[in-house]
C-alpha cells in the first residue's frame, strides 16, 4: 500500500524535518559544501539547482500516486487529482453548516 508506514512517502516526510532544522538553526552550508570529505554528488551537478533554493520556498511530498506492477516491477504511477472545485465545495458546504475550515 503507498500510504503505510513503510513507504518511501513515509521515509520522505521524516527526511524534510533534517534540512528544515539545519535551516532554522542558521547552518552554514557554503562551508559543509566546501569540504569535498563532506559532501558526495553523482549524475549532474546538484549545487545548480540548490542554489536557486529560497528562504522561503517549503517542502512537501507530492503523493498524486498508486501503485502498479508493470512488467513485474512494484512502481508508482501518476494518479489525477481531485477535481479544484471539490475543495471550495467543501469549504462553502462546512460554512453554511457553521463549521470552521
Amino acid at each position: 500500500m503507498v500510504n503505510g508506514q513503510g513507504t518511501d512517502f513515509h521515509r520522505m516526510r521524516r527526511q524534510i524535518v533534517f534540512p528544515r532544522a539545519l535551516i532554522d538553526q542558521a547552518f552554514d552550508f557554503h562551508r559543509a559544501l566546501r569540504d569535498p570529505e563532506l559532501v558526495r554528488t553523482t549524475g549532474e551537478d546538484p549545487l545548480l539547482l540548490l542554489a536557486r533554493v529560497r528562504a522561503n520556498w517549503r517542502m512537501q511530498v507530492h503523493d498524486w500516486v498508486d501503485d502498479a506492477v508493470i512488467d513485474g516491477k512494484m512502481v508508482l504511477v501518476q494518479r489525477k487529482p481531485k477535481p479544484w472545485w471539490r475543495r471550495q465545495w467543501r469549504r462553502l458546504r462546512n460554512r453554511l453548516r457553521g463549521k470552521r475550515t
